[in-house]
């Protein structure tokens, strides 16, 4: 009997264990006493033989024959442990992995030894570059920096014009100073061209001075002085019709001066006070509306805000029949 307990889970696994292990042995040995075994052990062979209790490693004959020729007469091996390390040792002895490099040219099977390291041939379109190097290169090398060496001893600067050289190396820096506060101005200038100018101021000049300037010059002024008396009198004599006219006719005159000058689109298309009354305020406003914008750094009412192209709310989630105005 097993004590078991559901509220504590106390030898809940043990019965489990128990139960399922006699379920196995009984349909076990259900099977074993069936006809079905004696037509299965008819054609299966079971050996009584057991495994040997010792079972030395199994070396074969050719390796045999090529240790014993290398045992000495003392029965030692006349090698040395160094020469059977294996390629994991040798790689952590030089440098470990990522600086040593496997040498494979150690087991290439050559007719001659001696080809083992040998520089392997250049080939260039099925040519060996070996076979057009000028076996006097390095004579000729060595002519050519001879040669070079003398040209530089004859062509060695003089006291006189390394001094020389100085002096130019100083103007050099000097040229430079001047063409960098140059190309300073002009970009000065540049970057203040595009800023609000003033309109030079006119100076007036009198008449006397004008002739001066002309006799300084060697020219005639009296064409200048009969222009400016001309135009001085045509002035006076305006001004008299202007204060003759009695105020009947000045009346008249601005009349038919108002009716000569175009009317404007205002007052073409609006016809009631109240309208240009209206139109006024939305001017007034949309000024406002300007002003409020020109703060923020938006020129004109052209200069509007782009929304989002595409809104998070109308390009998220799945698009099922329906509205679009929402998700």
């Amino acid at each position: 009997m097993m004590s078991t307990s559901c509220a504590t889970k106390v030898g809940v696994d043990e019965v489990k264990i128990m139960g399922c292990d006699a379920l196995l042995k009984r349909r076990l040995d259900h099977k074993v006493e069936g006809n079905k075994t004696d037509s299965i052990m008819n054609r299966v062979h079971v050996t009584s033989a057991r495994a040997p209790a010792t079972r030395p490693a199994f070396i074969p004959p050719t390796l045999q024959k090529q240790k014993e020729a290398k045992m000495d007469v003392d029965g030692e091996d006349s090698e040395s442990e160094e020469e059977f390390m294996t390629e994991k040792e040798l790689r952590d002895l030089n440098g470990g992995s990522g600086v040593y490099s496997t040498d494979y040219r150690k087991q290439w099977m050559l007719e001659n030894e001696e080809w083992r390291y040998d520089a392997p041939p250049e080939i260039i379109d099925g040519m060996n570059v070996a076979d057009y190097i000028d076996p006097d290169i390095e004579a000729k090398l060595a002519a050519l920096e001879a040669e070079e060496d003398l040209l530089l001893r004859a062509f060695e600067m003089t006291p006189e014009q390394r001094a020389r050289e100085a002096e130019w190396s100083v103007m050099a820096e000097q040229l430079t100073k001047v063409r960098r506060v140059i190309r300073h101005k002009r970009h000065t200038h540049h970057s203040r061209r595009d800023m609000g100018r003033k309109e030079p101021r006119k100076i007036r000049k009198s008449l006397a001075m004008v002739e001066d300037a002309l006799r300084d010059l060697g020219r005639d002024p009296s064409l200048v002085r009969e222009r400016a008396l001309s135009k001085k009198t045509e002035k006076v004599r305006a001004k008299r019709r202007a204060y003759s006219l009695t105020p009947e006719a000045q009346a008249a005159r601005s009349v038919s001066r108002s009716r000569s000058l175009k009317p404007s689109r205002e007052s073409l298309s609006l016809h009631r006070p109240a309208d240009k009354e209206k139109a006024g305020q939305l001017r007034a406003k949309a000024f406002k509306v300007m002003f409020r914008k020109s703060k923020i750094g938006m020129k004109g009412e052209a200069d509007r805000h782009v929304p989002t192209k595409k809104p998070k709310h109308l390009y998220t989630g799945k698009r099922p029949k329906g509205t679009a105005n929402h998700r």
